[in-house]
C-alpha cells in the first residue's frame, strides 16, 4: 500500500505544483469505509499530519491513470490487482478497465499478440511478420519513381513494411502511387508514408488532403506524425484519412542531440495510447514503458554494425534493437539501398532481425 501512495504522490506532485491536501483512499471493498492514515514522513508530498481520506480516486482508477501516463508497467499493474483481491475483507469480483485487463506481453510471439490489437492494420502487420518471418522495414529514401519501384519489387519479398518519403521525389505521380500499391499487394507488405505531420489539426487535414502526395487515394495505408502539436494532430488526420488507414507516432528520434526527452516520450506514448482506433504504433529507439502489446514499435537507425554518420545519425545493430531494446521492427535505409547487392543485404538484415526476435521469445520461455 505504501508503494501505491508513493506512486500517487509522484503523479500528483509532477502534475499540480501547489501544496495539495489529497490522499489516496482504500478501495471501496477494503474493510473500513473511512480510514485515517498518517502519511509516512519520507513520502514526497507537502503533507505531514494525519488526514481523513477523501475519495478522489480509488486504487484501480489510480493505477489506470498511472498506466496510461506510462508511469507503471503491465507487470506492476498485475501485481497490484492481485494485492487488491487478496487484501479485500469481503472479496468481490473485480471489473477492470480494458487497459488493466491482462494481455500478451510485448516480448511474446507476434502471432500471440494479434488478438490484443485494436486496429486491423496492427493485426495485419503482425500477421505479415509472422507469415513472412521478417521484422524488416525498408526506408526507401530515394528520389526517383524508377528506383522506388525497383526496390519495392526486388526487396519486397523480404520486408513487412516499406517506408517512403514521397516529398523528396522529383517525379512522384499517381502512376507511381498506383504501381507501388500493386507491388505491396503482390509481395505482401504495408506502405507507410513518413510524412511526419507536425502541425495543428486543421493544417494537417489540409496537408493530408493535398493532391501533392495523393494520400487520399489510399496508396499509403500508414502515415507518421509527431506528438509535439498535441492530440489535435491525431484528431485532424483521423477526420480525413482513408477508411481503414492508420498512423504511427514518432516518440523518439535516432539522431544525436534529439530533443525527444524522457518526459516528451512519456507524453507522446500517453497520446498514442489514447487513440487506439487510429494509432497503430510508435517510432522509437526502444519499447517505452507502459506501451501496450497492441502497439507496434518501429526502430530506425539500424545497420549491421554500430556507428554514427557525418550528420549525427546514430546506428545500432538488429540484435540491439530487437533483443535488447524490445523493439518489433527494424527500419533500415542506406544500409540496404546503397548496397551493391540490395537483395542479399536485405536478406542479411531480415535473418539477423528475425533471429534476434526468436532469441528474445526463447529467453522468455516461449516456443514459436
Amino acid at each position: 500500500e505504501y508503494l501505491l501512495y508513493r506512486l500517487a504522490a509522484y503523479t500528483l506532485t509532477n502534475t499540480w505544483r501547489p501544496a495539495l491536501k489529497v490522499t489516496l483512499p482504500r478501495q471501496k471493498y477494503f474493510s473500513g469505509a473511512a480510514v485515517t492514515t498518517k502519511i509516512p514522513p519520507s513520502l514526497p508530498l507537502p503533507l505531514s499530519s494525519p488526514l481523513s481520506p477523501l475519495s478522489v480516486f480509488n486504487m484501480t482508477e489510480m493505477m489506470d491513470i498511472l498506466y496510461s501516463a506510462g508511469k507503471v508497467t503491465s507487470a506492476e499493474m498485475e501485481s497490484v490487482q492481485k494485492y487488491l483481491q487478496t487484501n479485500a475483507s469481503d472479496p468481490v469480483p473485480l471489473t477492470l478497465p480494458p487497459s488493466l485487463t491482462p494481455s500478451p506481453k510485448p516480448h511474446t510471439a507476434y502471432s500471440d499478440r494479434i488478438s490484443a490489437t485494436s486496429h486491423p492494420l496492427s493485426a495485419r502487420l503482425l500477421s505479415i511478420m509472422d507469415d513472412k518471418k521478417t521484422n524488416l522495414a525498408l526506408s526507401a529514401d530515394v528520389q526517383t519513381s524508377k528506383k522506388l519501384l525497383e526496390l519495392a519489387d526486388t526487396v519486397g519479398p523480404h520486408i513487412c513494411l516499406l517506408k517512403t518519403h514521397a516529398d523528396i521525389m522529383t517525379d512522384f505521380t499517381m502512376e507511381t502511387a498506383s504501381n507501388l500499391k500493386m507491388l505491396a499487394q503482390q509481395h505482401n507488405f504495408i506502405v507507410m508514408e513518413d510524412r511526419k505531420f507536425g502541425d495543428i489539426g486543421n493544417t494537417v487535414k489540409l496537408q493530408y488532403s493535398s493532391p501533392a502526395l495523393s494520400l487520399p487515394s489510399g496508396w499509403a495505408e500508414l502515415v507518421t506524425c509527431h506528438a509535439l502539436p498535441g492530440p489535435g494532430v491525431v484528431e485532424g488526420l483521423k477526420e480525413v484519412a482513408v477508411e481503414g488507414s492508420g498512423c504511427v507516432m514518432v516518440v523518439e528520434m535516432s539522431s544525436q542531440g534529439s530533443l525527444t526527452t524522457p518526459d516528451y516520450v512519456t507524453g507522446a506514448v500517453a497520446m498514442a495510447i489514447a487513440h487506439p482506433e487510429f494509432v497503430v504504433g510508435v517510432v522509437s529507439r526502444h519499447r517505452p514503458t507502459g506501451l501496450p502489446p497492441s502497439m507496434i514499435v518501429m526502430t530506425p537507425g539500424v545497420k549491421l554494425l554500430q556507428g554514427t554518420d557525418s550528420l549525427r545519425q546514430k546506428y545500432i545493430t538488429p540484435e540491439e534493437a530487437i533483443e535488447d531494446l524490445d523493439s518489433d521492427i527494424i527500419i533500415v535505409g542506406r544500409g540496404i539501398y546503397t548496397s551493391p547487392n540490395t537483395v542479399e543485404t536485405a536478406k542479411q538484415f531480415k535473418e539477423r532481425g528475425y533471429s534476434a526476435y526468436l532469441q528474445r521469445i526463447q529467453k522468455n520461455g516461449q516456443e514459436h
